[in-house]
């Protein structure tokens, strides 16, 4: 994974730190907009902008990683291309995720925790001692998926559980998978994550 974040971060300068500084920008504006003013609104503008995140993070993948692991570059480009559709189905048909401050202290805590995770994963990664080009910057699967598990967590209890289950399990398996192969960071925050977003719609699945 970080050797075809490298490659990628090399090849493509200076679009791949010019594009995820525009996305992890937009991505705070459009969160402060959704806590400000949340509705059906507000929340078809994120998940739109989110689709393409998405859709610029299976690009990305695919780029980077045919180069090093063709198997890794198409099923994570499959995966990321599927979560955007899945948003924007949301978006324009199902319409059931509303971004917004949680009422409940316990999704409140856990939402702000995992959208600072991802907004400043790459700080976590350089605590950890991984520097540029060796890096995976926002808009990249685990930092975009362990924010937008925060926002998601946030929309409890009345949100699409298909798609924050489908979102948090895939968190826990390559979370896990790639945390405890070594990369430490995934260990710390994307993984977690997948666990905090189950426990959170397990307590309020029946709400």
């Amino acid at each position: 994974m970080l050797a075809g974040s490298e490659y990628f971060n090399n090849e493509f300068l200076p679009y791949s730190w010019i594009i995820p500084s525009v996305l992890f920008i937009t991505a705070i504006v459009l969160t402060g907009y959704c806590f400000r003013y949340p509705g059906k609104k507000s929340s078809l503008i994120f998940k739109l902008f989110l689709t393409l995140v998405y859709t610029l993070s299976g690009l990305s993948v695919w780029l980077g990683m045919q180069h090093t692991n063709m198997k890794s570059a198409l099923s994570g480009a499959t995966v990321l291309t599927f979560y955007g559709l899945l948003l924007l189905l949301d978006a324009i048909w199902w319409k059931k995720i509303v971004f917004r401050i949680p009422e409940k202290t316990d999704l409140k805590i856990a939402m702000i925790l995992l959208i600072i995770l991802g907004l400043f994963y790459p700080v976590i990664e350089i605590a950890f001692g991984y520097t540029w080009p060796r890096m995976v910057l926002f808009g990249s699967e685990c930092p975009t998926t362990t924010f937008v598990l925060g926002l998601l967590i946030g929309s409890l209890p009345k949100t699409n559980k298909w798609i924050l289950g489908l979102f948090a399990t895939n968190a826990i398996l390559v979370g896990g998978y790639v945390g405890f192969s070594g990369f430490i960071v995934d260990a710390l925050t994307y993984f977690p994550a997948g666990i905090t977003a189950w426990i959170m719609m397990v307590r309020h699945w029946k709400n």
